[in-house]
C-alpha cells in the first residue's frame, strides 16, 4: 500500500480537515471572480497586481522571517513570547516605512512614471502588519495541531477579502477598489485571528514579557540571517514578472496574466497548503525522533505527483473556453496565458505540498541557494523573451520553462536533504 508505515488516521484526518477548509476558502473567491471580472477592468487588475507585489517585501522585512521559528519553539510560553516579539518588531518597521514613504512618495512616483499609484502605496505597508498577524496565527495553529481552527481562519480570510473587493467595486471611490478591499479583508481576518488566539491561548499571551524578547531574537537569529534573504529572493522571483510585464507590455496584459495566475493558484492552494501544514508538523516530530523523514517524504511525493499530472492533462485543453465562459469574452487571453503557465503550477503543487523540509532539517541555506537559482533563471528567461523574442507570448513561455525547472529542482533537493547525515536534529 502506498501509505504503509504512515500514521494514516491522524495524518489523513488533519489533511482532510485542512483540505475541506482550504477548499471552501478558495471556492468563495472563485464565486466572486465572474462578478469582479465584470466590475473591474484588466487595467485595474494590473494596477492591483503592481501594488500587491510590494506587500510581500514589506511583510518580510516587518517580521524578519521569525514566524517560521514558531514551529520549532520549545513550549507554549516561548511560542507566545516569540509571537509578541514578532508583532512588536513588525509594528515598529511598518511605522518607520509609512513615515519614510510620506517623504519620498512624490519623487518615487515621478521617477517610476506611475502617478496612478498615488496614495495607493501606503495600503500594502499597512496591510503587511495584518498579514504578519495572520501568518503568526497560522504557524501557531500548525504547531499546536489546531487544524480545525486553521481551516476556519482560511475561510474567514478569503471570504473577507472577496467581499471587501466587491463592496468597494460597487461603491464609487477615488482609489482602486481592489486595493482597498484587500486591506479591509486583511484587517478582518487578522482581527479574527487575534480573537481566536486569545480564546485558545490567552493565558500564555497575557503573560508575555518584554524581558524574553532579546534572548528569543538571539536564539532564532538564523531565521532573519538565512531565511530573510531566502524569502526576499523568493518574493523577487514571484514578483519580477509583474514589473517586467507592466514595463514592457502594459497594465492590461498584466491584468490578464494576473487573472490567469490567480485562478490557477486556487486548485494548487486547496490541497497543497493543507498537505504542507500537516506534513510540516508530522515531519518535524519524526525528525526530532529519528533524524530521518526521507521515506515519509517519498511515500507522499509519489501519489501527489501522479494525481497532479493526471488532473492537469484534461484541464489544459479546456482552459481557454473555461476562462471565456466564466469571466467573459474580455478575459479570453487569460485562458491562453493559463495554458502556458499550467506546468509551473503543477510542479509548484508537487514540490510545495511537501515544502518546509529545509527548515525542519536545519538546512535553510540550501533553500537560499535554490532561490538564487530560481531568480537567476527567471531574470534570464524574461530578458530573453523581451529582447530576443520581443512578444508577450514567448516571454511568458520562457518564464514558464524557468519556473518549472526551479520547482523540479526544489523537490529533488528536498528529498536529498530529508535525512540527517550526522544524526543531529534541528534546534
Amino acid at each position: 500500500m502506498i501509505f504503509n508505515n504512515i500514521k494514516l488516521t491522524s495524518f489523513i484526518k488533519n489533511t482532510l480537515t485542512l483540505t475541506f477548509g482550504t477548499f471552501v476558502a478558495q471556492a468563495l473567491p472563485i464565486l466572486f471572480y465572474p462578478i469582479l471580472s465584470r466590475v473591474y477592468s484588466p487595467k485595474e487588475f494590473g494596477v492591483f497586481a503592481i501594488v500587491m507585489a510590494i506587500a510581500p517585501f514589506v511583510t518580510l522585512f516587518a517580521s524578519g522571517s521569525y514566524e517560521n521559528a514558531i514551529l520549532i519553539t520549545k513550549n507554549k510560553r516561548e511560542e507566545a513570547n516569540l509571537i509578541g516579539f514578532i508583532l512588536l518588531r513588525s509594528t515598529i518597521v511598518v511605522l518607520v516605512l509609512l513615515l519614510l514613504l510620506y517623504f519620498i512618495e512624490r519623487p518615487l512616483l515621478e521617477w517610476w512614471d506611475k502617478q496612478e499609484l498615488q496614495h495607493l502605496l501606503y495600503i500594502p505597508i499597512i496591510g503587511a502588519l495584518f498579514t504578519v498577524i495572520y501568518n503568526c496565527f497560522n504557524e501557531w495553529c500548525v504547531k499546536n495541531k489546531y487544524f480545525s481552527t486553521l481551516a476556519w481562519n482560511k475561510i474567514i480570510n478569503t471570504s473577507s477579502l472577496s467581499i471587501g473587493k466587491l463592496s468597494f467595486g460597487l461603491t464609487p471611490m477615488m482609489f482602486n477598489g481592489l486595493v482597498m478591499g484587500d486591506l479591509i479583508g486583511k484587517f478582518i481576518s487578522s482581527s479574527v485571528a487575534m480573537y481566536r488566539a486569545m480564546t485558545l491561548g490567552g493565558k500564555y499571551f497575557l503573560a508575555v514579557k518584554f524581558k524574553y524578547f532579546s534572548s528569543l531574537r538571539r536564539r532564532y537569529i538564523k531565521f532573519p540571517r538565512v531565511m530573510l534573504p531566502d524569502q526576499l529572493l523568493n518574493n523577487v522571483g514571484a514578483s519580477m514578472h509583474v514589473f517586467f510585464v507592466a514595463a514592457y507590455f502594459g497594465d492590461s496584459e498584466l491584468g490578464h496574466l494576473t487573472m490567469a495566475m490567480s485562478l490557477l493558484y486556487v486548485p494548487v492552494t486547496v490541497i497543497s497548503t493543507a498537505i504542507k501544514d500537516v506534513f510540516r508538523q508530522k515531519a518535524n516530530e519524526d525528525f526530532q525522533t529519528n533524524g530521518d523523514i526521507r521515506s515519509f517524504y517519498l511515500k507522499l511525493l509519489k501519489p501527489i505527483a501522479a494525481a497532479a499530472v493526471f488532473l492537469a492533462i484534461p484541464i489544459y485543453f479546456i482552459l481557454p473556453d473555461l476562462f471565456s465562459f466564466f469571466l467573459g469574452k474580455e478575459w479570453s487571453p487569460a485562458g491562453f496565458y493559463a495554458q502556458i503557465m499550467l506546468p509551473v503550477f503543477v510542479t509548484n503543487f508537487i514540490s510545495m505540498s511537501l515544502g518546509g523540509v529545509f527548515v525542519i532539517v536545519n538546512k535553510m541555506q540550501i533553500s537560499l541557494y535554490w532561490q538564487l537559482y530560481g531568480i537567476g533563471t527567471s531574470i534570464i528567461s524574461l530578458l530573453i523573451g523581451v529582447y530576443i523574442f520581443k512578444t508577450f507570448e514567448y516571454t511568458l513561455i520562457c518564464f514558464a520553462v524557468a519556473r518549472t525547472s526551479s520547482y523540479i529542482l526544489y523537490a529533488i533537493l528536498s528529498y536529498y536533504f530529508a535525512k540527517s547525515s550526522t544524526g543531529e536534529t534541528s534546534s
